[in-house]
């Protein structure tokens, strides 16, 4: 579970800083500039709505993330529950994802590749 532990921990960090940095633009009155421009799996022409709810949930997403990789550092018996509680939101997320904009949003169906990819990592115990 290494080599998914590392991916876990670099997946979290970096959900956490860029969606702290997005929320940090809003909270300045920025608005969604940057995260319309640098989040790649999430179309332009979503509401703004969505797109908060997009980034709060990747937010959460990437402290669960977080605390599953230190779960498996440790060697903690709550290690394949936050493992599996991150793959089981990061594949809905993408599912939903997919479904609202896969048509006209190639990245959005691509998401779910790497869904999957994390999910078998998990279950597999890689």
């Amino acid at each position: 579970m290494k080599m998914t532990m590392w991916i876990m921990f670099f997946i979290g960090v970096t959900e956490m800083v860029a969606n702290l940095f997005f929320l940090f633009n809003i909270t300045k009155g920025k608005g969604l500039k940057a995260a319309k421009k640098f989040h790649g799996d999430f179309p332009a022409y979503a509401t703004d709505k969505a797109w908060i709810l997009k980034i709060l949930v990747s937010l959460v997403l990437g402290l669960i993330a977080i605390a599953a990789a230190f779960s498996i550092y440790f060697n903690t018996n709550s290690k394949m529950l936050l493992s599996a509680l991150f793959v089981g939101g990061l594949f809905s997320l993408c599912s939903v994802q997919a479904i609202l904009y896969g048509k006209k949003y190639i990245p959005a169906r691509i998401s779910i590749v790497v869904a999957v990819t994390l999910i078998l990592l998990v279950f597999l115990k890689l």
